[in-house]
């Protein structure tokens, strides 16, 4: 059982991660359901490679933009925005996120706070 990253509430800097998903044998048993389900593995389970990675992520709604960190060894879906840096770039990644300034900035660009997604895909790198 795996730590999983499914989106959640607004939680500035930090949020306990409370979901696990089965993922023995690389995710078997959840590639199997998604592939009678839907066919095709890739239609539901994407950037594999960033898993188990350290990142940060986010909810996508909400009245101000908040990042959490997301430690090394979980899994995310597409409901658990992330983003990557290296691991000694996580910290002032982070309180950069969480500013005012970049909230601003955010707001300008993508006009609301659930727009934010137009601006960071799944699985992108800082």
């Amino acid at each position: 059982w795996l730590l999983f990253v499914s989106g959640g509430k607004r939680a500035p800097f930090y949020a306990d991660t409370n979901t696990v998903v089965a993922w023995g044998g690389s995710g078997r048993e959840v590639k199997a359901s998604v592939v009678q389900q839907w066919g095709n593995a890739g239609k539901s389970i994407r950037n594999e490679g960033f898993f188990f990675k350290a990142g940060i992520s986010w909810p996508l709604r909400g009245t101000r933009f908040t990042a959490r960190v997301i430690a090394k060894g979980c899994i995310f879906s597409g409901g658990g925005k992330m983003a990557f840096a290296d691991e000694a770039e996580l910290d002032g990644v982070l309180c950069v996120m969480n500013s005012s300034a970049y909230n601003a900035i955010l707001g300008f660009f993508a006009g609301k706070v659930g727009g934010i997604q137009a601006w960071f895909m799944l699985g992108s790198r800082w």
